[in-house]
This record gives C-alpha cells, structure tokens and sequence, in this order.
C-alpha cells in the first residue's frame, strides 16, 4: 500500500526534471522575447508610416481650401 522512496535517486530524477524544465522555460523565454520585439517593432514601422500618410492627407486637405 505504502511506496517506498529511494529518496537519492528520486532526487536526482526531480533534479534531473528541474534541469530540463529550466532549460526548456530559458529557450521558450528567450524566444518569447525575439519574438515580442520583432512584433514591437514592425508595430512601431507601420504606426510611424500611417503617421505620415495622416499627416501628408491633412498637408493636401489644407493646399485645397
């Protein structure tokens, strides 16, 4: 009914499951954080081409009256 624990193995296998969880969690982060900057960025580029063509519609609006 009761399970014995090889208590220095089952801390190696846990240490072992850490390690990888860990390494997986860094690679995921880190790639994460490409990704997000990229998309930051082309956010930032379309924004600021939008912010020109608004501002070059108002300029032809005004050349107009």
């Amino acid at each position: 009914m009761y399970e014995v624990l090889n208590l220095p193995g089952f801390l190696q296998s846990k240490e072992a499951d850490y390690k990888k969880h860990s390494e997986f969690i860094r690679k995921f982060s880190e790639r994460l954080h490409y990704e997000l900057g990229a998309l930051l960025q082309y956010v930032s580029i379309y924004s600021y081409i939008l912010s020109i063509m608004f501002q070059l519609k108002i300029m032809g609006a005004n050349k107009n009256d």
